[in-house]
């Protein structure tokens, strides 16, 4: 008895991100970049700590946590969460464990930058936690990216339409059936699964 291939049903692995997801994924990216550059080289120390105190009442004021969390865990939180989107959204558009590397070392130049302004103090846990940050990022990139391009592969490339909310009607309603108007039969013409 012949085995099946099980690498069959899955699809290639350099399958292009659906075009909808890498609109998405360019839009958080330039937002974060935007914040995250306005945040990470702003010369005001004190500003910048005044801002994650008041994010950090705002956040665990209404959850009942501020007498669990304390402003240093959440600034050490921030510091992770601050790179988890920016890297997915890179990983999503170019999938690379390359993008961890680099925004270990460009945390790392930020923080010599502050450390030079002599108005910010420079912490190698601030490097440390950016580069977790990163990680998640990556992680959760490349996981998205997976779960989107088998979408694409299994919908025909119709991921896009699919899960950004638009009728099902334009599916076919039997499994391994030819998309409605691809004429899927032997001479061209729809036939009984259409």
């Amino acid at each position: 008895m012949m085995r099946a291939d099980p690498s069959a049903n899955r699809p290639p692995r350099n399958r292009p991100l659906p075009a909808r997801a890498r609109l998405i994924a360019l839009a958080v990216l330039m937002a974060c970049l935007i914040g995250v550059f306005g945040l990470l080289l702003n010369k005001d120390g004190w500003a910048v700590n005044r801002a994650n105190v008041w994010v950090w009442a705002n956040l665990t004021g209404p959850l009942g946590l501020q007498g669990v969390i304390t402003p240093e865990q959440f600034s050490v939180v921030a510091n992770v969460a601050l790179f988890v989107p920016i890297i997915a959204a890179l990983t999503l558009l170019l999938p690379s464990w390359w993008w961890v590397v680099a925004a270990g070392a460009g945390s790392f130049l930020v923080e010599w930058y502050q450390h030079s302004l002599g108005t910010r103090q420079a912490e190698v846990s601030d490097v440390i936690t950016n580069t977790a940050g990163a990680l998640l990022g990556a992680v959760a990139g490349r996981v998205l990216r997976r779960r989107l391009t088998r979408l694409d592969a299994v919908t025909g490339g119709g991921a896009e339409s699919s899960w950004a909310g638009s009728s099902a009607e334009s599916a076919p309603t039997t499994p391994g059936a030819a998309p409605r108007g691809s004429g899927g039969g032997p001479d061209g013409a729809p036939d009984d699964r259409d």
